[in-house]
């Protein structure tokens, strides 16, 4: 790197083609590869606080790498190219001592200095005449202080910015942080594109091959190849660099070996210091104390963001053995210190949500930290078995909440976990440990069945599943797993067949339980169970297995209403309406008694459905109803119920229930564009239960006027029926059934056996989209009361978004780019990163299609809801 000469300010007014000349010579900055990506937003933070009158000094600080240099120099151009500051940059790496800093800033500012006279003072002389700006670049091996405090005193027209891995600690000191860039989502191709880390690698990329592109298939391991690194930049341009002999899919590979990084991100482009990652952490470890090393080498088995409560317990206290884990549970204090040296010298990334702090170590450092720690096999083992006995017992905890009130918080707590509870099943799958990767995969399940299904996702349970029941394993772990690992098959729309097969092992597994039928870790399992046989279709099993679970519970036990709500959805699933709906009001009754909002919403909306057609029919009177003794809710009430306890899952169950309703009424618009939302969320979010149900019911919407598209429809659903019919009661299959019935009959067999083999043909994401813009298109008619209300009567900014975040989401929502969002609202994509980085905090979801997704639910997407505000283009 070519290392600044900045001369002094020209004399005179010398001008060029009529031009004016520069006041200050224009300063030779070091060359740069690319251009500065993804720090506008730092850019501008930065050159504000250079221009305040108060400010003198100002340390871009972060971990080597991290862009530090690249900033400045950029700095320094933009400050140069106002003409107010004389910018004099200095590279101080090659420096070995504070005493040659200043003769090194004289002889760059063009001074030359008498042998055995002061630098120092014939340079406070050069400066005191003009305002200028001093850079100096990499000083964090030197003590610094000292100097630079001489320099502000004496020269009151002085600024300086340094680059440093840790702070400088002069008392005027402004701390600028940089953190890594933003990383894709996993599930978000279609938006990595505009990701600063994926366009910091093309841009290297295409400086080793011109001919680099990102396309539709490299695209996929290019994000994965920035998050492997943790939008670390110098990580991603050494690999970028090693592109051209590689390539970005045999690359996304090899990063995934352990110490892989080693050998894969060096280089031989740019300076020396940045030709060598490894070593250039070596020099921020060496420095830390004996406690902060451990910390960080033991912090290494964390993958993700993690509480400190969570690094005191995995990380903390002092080396022992295993059976001395567990004895005493570290506190958050008990590594303050540590910690704090970590944080200083940005080897850890902390974040601070209300009370609480989380913290990730940086996927280049973790890399290098568990490389140390490979090195103490001892302490190795200790680290990985506490990371495991941590997260065991987070999941068993949550899984055992699963059927309470505080579910959803529970489901959060294993969601944001996920990263660590995957690495403990890796690690005890590793060590054949069934009875541990049984616990913990039944978290994992409950959690990918509220996400989504990927490939990975079901390879894992399937090698759990295996493991779990080929070895020996209590057989209440082993029936818990298998249930959750049968609620995701069938969740998911996998083949009734493997559904009913997962389910026979469940109750193989329940009946060599013999000890407490009744304890709440195996009514948990017998509730999913009849729940799963319902699913499958085995009605009567269902049935008989709920009435048996009835007979020996308690009258005064809370299992009591949810074994009654399902006994009942038994029922209604034959056509027992009766039954159905005295079994519900007592549910019902019991839910409210315990407080089971959960369990109310359930049993409200069989109670609403039964009594519905029961009085349609002429069997229920009023007097019956009355009779009852228990106020039959109306599904807006259960909706709000739903919303009340920010429960997803619940929300699913009455949604359908509405659009339903409004079938059932005539009302067709409204149904189609309840319908419509329902499909398009699970086109963004998880394509799963919910949806099976609105593409029944679309089909039947469509079959009097375009029986293809009831028999494409038909096909598009094809093994997802097994199960999901099951999810609507019998007068929904029979009108589902009538609607392909009447297409088969309108169309012939060979034109309706073509029109449903087009669409097995589909994908099912593809088969949502064009279902979701369908029912869209038929919904286009409907003005919802309940949307209407929403956008007339709330306050701007649901789920507590800003008026310019709620503007974001819109605009996302809509399938802008972060580049065109940033065009539409006025700001840098920098800025459109931070707010949209909120808006996921806030929506509490991870990725732009659950963040549209939940801009549809919030009502952000209507028509009426105009995002830019008066200042838009449009």
């Amino acid at each position: 790197m070519t290392v600044v000469t900045v001369g002094a300010a020209r004399a005179g007014g010398d001008r060029v083609s009529g031009v004016p000349a520069s006041r200050f010579v224009r300063p030779l900055l070091p060359l740069q590869r690319t251009e500065l990506v993804g720090r506008l937003d730092d850019l501008d933070g930065v050159l504000a606080l250079l221009s305040a009158p108060t400010t003198r000094m100002v340390t871009l600080a972060g971990l080597a790498g991290i862009g530090k240099t690249r900033l400045a120099v950029e700095v320094a151009r933009r400050v140069a190219e106002t003409d107010l500051r004389r910018v004099v940059f200095v590279e101080l790496a090659p420096l070995d001592q504070a005493a040659d800093i200043l003769p090194r800033v004289a002889s760059t500012s063009g001074l030359t200095v008498p042998e055995g006279a002061d630098p120092g003072a014939d340079l406070v002389r050069a400066l005191t005449h003009d305002p200028t700006l001093l850079v100096l670049d990499n000083v964090e091996h030197l003590d610094t202080a000292a100097t630079i405090d001489r320099l502000l005193v004496e020269v009151d027209q002085l600024v300086v910015l340094t680059t440093s891995r840790v702070p400088v600690g002069v008392a005027c000191e402004h701390v600028w942080r940089l953190a890594s860039l933003p990383v894709p989502a996993e599930d978000d191709s279609a938006a990595a594109v505009d990701e600063p880390a994926v366009e910091l690698f093309r841009a290297v990329a295409a400086t080793v091959d011109p001919r680099f592109t990102l396309h539709p298939g490299n695209t996929d391991d290019v994000a994965a190849i920035c998050r492997t690194l943790g939008g670390h930049p110098l990580s991603i341009e050494l690999a970028a660099a090693r592109s051209a002999t590689l390539g970005p899919a045999l690359l996304r590979g090899e990063l995934t070996r352990p110490g892989a990084g080693a050998t894969l991100l060096r280089g031989n482009r740019g300076p020396g210091r940045h030709r060598d990652l490894p070593d250039a952490l070596v020099w921020s470890y060496e420095r830390l104390d004996d406690d902060a090393r451990r910390l960080l080498r033991r912090m290494s088995v964390f993958r993700g963001w993690v509480g400190l409560d969570d690094v005191a317990a995995v990380c903390g206290g002092e080396p022992g053995s295993l059976a001395d884990l567990g004895r005493s549970t570290p506190t958050a204090s008990s590594i303050v210190e540590a910690f704090s040296q970590l944080v200083d010298d940005h080897l850890v990334d902390p974040v601070h949500e209300g009370r609480d702090t989380r913290c990730r170590v940086p996927a280049p450092i973790r890399e290098a930290a568990h490389l140390w720690l490979s090195r103490d096999p001892d302490d190795a083992e200790r680290t990985a078995h506490a990371h495991n006995v941590r997260y065991r017992r987070l999941a068993l905890e949550a899984v055992a909440r699963a059927d309470e009130r505080d579910a959803m918080v529970w489901l959060r707590r294993i969601t944001d976990a996920e990263d660590e509870l995957r690495a403990a099943l890796d690690r005890v799958m590793g060590d054949a440990d069934a009875h541990a990767a049984a616990d913990i995969g039944s978290a994992l399940a409950w959690v990918w069945t509220r996400s989504g299904s990927f490939p990975t996702r079901r390879e894992t349970l399937d090698r759990v599943r295996e493991l779990v029941t080929t070895t020996s394993v209590p057989p209440l772990a082993r029936a818990t797993f298998l249930s959750w690992a049968a609620v995701f098959a069938a969740d998911v729309g996998t083949e009734v067949a493997r559904v009913r097969e997962v389910v026979r092992e469940v109750r193989q597994a329940l009946a060599q339980h013999d000890d407490a039928p009744n304890d709440p870790a195996s009514l948990a399992v017998e509730l999913r169970l009849v729940r799963l046989e319902l699913l499958s279709g085995d009605l009567v099993l269902a049935e008989a297995h709920a009435d048996r679970v009835l007979a020996r519970l308690r009258a005064d036990d809370p299992w009591l209403p949810r074994f009654l709500s399902v006994a009942a959805i038994t029922r209604d699933q034959q056509g027992g309406l009766p039954r159905a709906f005295e079994l519900g009001v007592q549910a019902l009754a019991g839910a409210r008694h315990h407080g089971d909002r959960r369990t109310e919403v359930r049993a409200g909306l069989v109670v609403l459905a039964t009594s519905t057609e029961l009085r349609r029919t002429g069997r229920l009177t009023d007097a019956d109803m009355a009779a009852s003794g228990v106020e039959i809710p109306a599904v807006d009430d259960l909706l709000r119920i739903a919303d009340a306890l920010d429960d997803a899952e619940v929300s699913e169950w009455v949604r359908p229930v509405r659009a339903f309703f409004a079938l059932v009424q005539g009302r067709v618009p409204d149904a189609a564009a309840e319908f419509g939302r329902m499909l398009r969320d699970a086109t963004r979010v998880r394509p799963t239960s919910p949806s099976t149900v609105a593409a029944m019911s679309l089909a039947a919407i469509v079959a009097p006027r375009t029986p293809e598209l009831t028999a494409r429809i038909h096909g598009a659903l094809g093994r997802r029926l097994g199960v999901g019919r099951f999810r609507l009661n019998v007068a929904g299959r029979q009108m589902y059934d009538r609607a392909v019935e009447a297409a088969r009959s309108a169309m012939g067999d060979a034109a309706f056996d073509a029109a449903r083999d087009a669409g097995a043909a589909l994908s099912w994401p593809d088969a949502l989209h064009e279902m979701a813009a369908l029912a869209e298109a038929i919904g286009a008619t409907a003005s919802p009361p309940s949307r209407r209300r929403r956008a007339s009567s709330q306050p701007a900014g649901p789920a507590g978004l800003t008026e310019r975040e709620c503007a974001v989401v819109t605009l996302l929502a809509r399938g802008m780019t972060n580049k065109e969002i940033s065009r539409e609202l006025h700001m840098s994509p920098k800025t459109v990163m931070h707010h949209t980085s909120s808006i996921y905090r806030k929506l509490e979801v991870r990725g732009r299609t659950e963040a549209t997704a939940r801009a549809h639910l919030l009502g952000l997407t209507t028509p009426d809801h105009d995002p830019a505000g008066p200042n838009s283009r449009r």
